[in-house]
């Protein structure tokens, strides 16, 4: 269903749409097995939504793109494409998905054992409660 929804928003050239549905489906294929296909359908929606001007859906497509790469095991690149997501919505001042993405730095932060993740978890808590 959501290849139709894609190939309908394409054909009536409903960009966002399109790269919504782009980077559902890649969401679909990383947690599927195959990251190597959800990166480049991710990264597919990152052109459309920075050709149209969406800071909201390009933050949403490097998030996909951070979480293919987690899947293929390549840390560096989950990292990168999650914090250039984290600071794309601090931007934007969307602050609910700035902490769940603040959250999911924290995680592959901890995974390259550089700051214990309670630690982090504490820091975010401390800052959403108003510092």
């Amino acid at each position: 269903e959501i290849e139709q929804a894609q190939e309908l928003s394409h054909a009536i050239n409903d960009k966002a749409g399109e790269g919504l549905a782009l980077v559902l489906l890649g969401t679909f294929y990383s947690f599927t097995g195959k990251p190597l296909l959800a990166i480049d359908l991710c990264k597919e929606a990152l052109e459309i939504f920075r050709s149209i001007g969406d800071r909201h859906g390009e933050a949403f497509a490097l998030n996909g793109l951070g979480q293919a790469y987690q899947k293929k095991s390549d840390l560096t690149n989950a990292l990168i494409n999650t914090e250039n997501a984290l600071r794309l919505l601090e931007s934007t001042g969307a602050l609910d998905f700035v902490a769940v993405t603040t959250f999911k730095v924290a995680q592959l932060v901890n995974i390259f054992k550089y700051v214990p993740l309670a630690f982090v978890c504490m820091v975010i808590k401390f800052a959403f409660a108003g510092g």
